[in-house]
């Protein structure tokens, strides 16, 4: 019987660290692998070109500056307002009618409705003397009520006051066709002696509030009508307006309204002085208000640096109103100094091929170099001249490459 030599072959283990090594060995000989494959594919990435519009713009915060006279009365019940805000005034314009007490008010209502009373009446005389066609009143009758309806759909209540009066005349006159002129000239005699009487019982019991000078009526006052004031502008210094923004507004009290002198207007900001570059006097820019629905084109009046040279005073000029901007004051605005329409590139696609800067498209299943024009730069793109044709240029849904291996012109590649 053999005798065990009493030598055991054991099978060697590889310890946790050659395990390692071994994987690692794999991974990068599979990323060298993918890296050739990649080469030898010229694998490329693509976004679609798009057509934008890129405001160069700058967000401030500032103060409308205006020539403006506080109008004083009282804004009680028994004061009622010929004008409202945004209305253009001139001197000695009727803004508002105040009456002793509320009888007064009532009876002054009473002769409007009179008043209206009469012209309807009168626009029937006219009709029952003229034969007017009655088929040209009853389309007309017609339009106007299909343009009311529309406008009330739509929510558009500006401008319905108006229509709802010519509707009423034109029914009116239809009305008065076959009737007799004479008899209806004598109920506007009656109401037009009715009026009379009432109009002389108001006369030693209202009080007329006129305008001082031309310009625009506000119902708004808040206090810096004696503070910021247009007529200081020529001289005004990035630290004196510091100063004046800094007051404490007064207290406006019951004021009727105020009167904004003259057609122009101001807006002025303090910015920083990074942020004014580009911006001098002459200028043109648009402001951007939120509360306003299209943007207001106005000119640079005045750019000041501070005397430390970290801010810049923007004072900005324009003769644009509305009912809204009449009642501004402090204002977040942004200024627009450009706008610029063209195609959207991302960065990462710009090339420089023989000192041309282009961007390299897929037409096909080939690369085409397209030299560009920049004509605005963002922060992760630029915006270009758009082509006539893909011939001559980037156009809209071109395929532009923003990665891709060894580009050039011409050149067959792979997705």
């Amino acid at each position: 019987m053999a005798k065990n030599n009493g030598q055991h072959i054991k099978k060697k283990k590889r310890s946790p660290g050659a395990r390692m090594i071994v994987v690692v060995g794999v991974v990068v000989a599979l990323y060298f692998v993918g890296q050739a494959v990649s080469v030898l594919t010229d694998g490329v990435e693509t976004v679609n070109a798009t057509r934008v519009t890129v405001d160069d713009a700058v967000t401030v915060t500032g103060y409308f500056v205006r020539d403006e006279a506080v109008v004083a009365g009282t804004t009680g019940e028994t004061v009622e307002h010929t004008v409202h805000s945004g209305e253009k005034v001139y001197t000695g314009a009727r803004l508002a009618v105040e009456y002793t007490d509320e009888s007064a008010l009532e009876t002054s209502r009473q002769v409007k409705s009179l008043t209206e009373q009469i012209t309807l009446l009168q626009s029937a005389v006219t009709a029952a003397s003229d034969l007017a066609d009655t088929a040209k009143l009853d389309q007309l009758i017609t339009m106007d009520m299909q343009a009311i309806a529309g406008k009330a759909k739509n929510g558009m209540v500006s401008g319905l006051e108006e229509e709802t009066g010519d509707l009423r005349q034109l029914v009116l006159r239809r009305g008065a066709g076959g009737q007799d002129p004479a008899a209806l000239q004598a109920q506007v005699d009656a109401l037009a002696q009715q009026r009379e009487r009432l109009q002389q019982s108001i006369v030693t019991r209202t009080k007329v509030i006129s305008s001082p000078y031309d310009g625009f009526f506000s119902e708004t006052v808040d206090g810096y009508e004696n503070i910021l004031k247009a007529s200081e502008l020529p001289d005004m210094t990035a630290d004196a307006f510091a100063q004046k923004i800094a007051s404490e507004p007064e207290n406006p009290g019951t004021a009727l309204g105020k009167v904004i002198e003259g057609f122009d207007w101001y807006f002025a900001a303090l910015v920083p002085t990074a942020d004014a570059a580009g911006l001098r006097a002459g200028s043109r820019v648009s402001l951007r208000f939120t509360q306003v629905t299209e943007d207001v084109p106005a000119s640079v009046y005045a750019a000041r640096v501070s005397e430390d040279g970290t801010q810049t005073l923007l004072i900005f000029k324009s003769n644009r109103i509305s009912s809204e901007l009449v009642s501004m004051r402090r204002q977040v605005v942004d200024i627009i100094r450009a706008s610029y329409t063209g195609i959207k590139v991302p960065k990462e696609a710009i090339r420089m091929e023989d000192g041309k800067l282009g961007v390299y498209t897929l037409s096909g299943s080939a690369s085409m170099f397209r030299e560009i024009t920049p004509l605005y730069e963002g922060d992760t793109f630029y915006v270009i001249e758009q082509g006539s044709s893909s011939q001559t240029g980037i156009v809209v849904q071109d395929s532009i490459i923003i990665k891709g291996r060894a580009l050039q012109d011409k050149k067959v590649v792979k997705k």
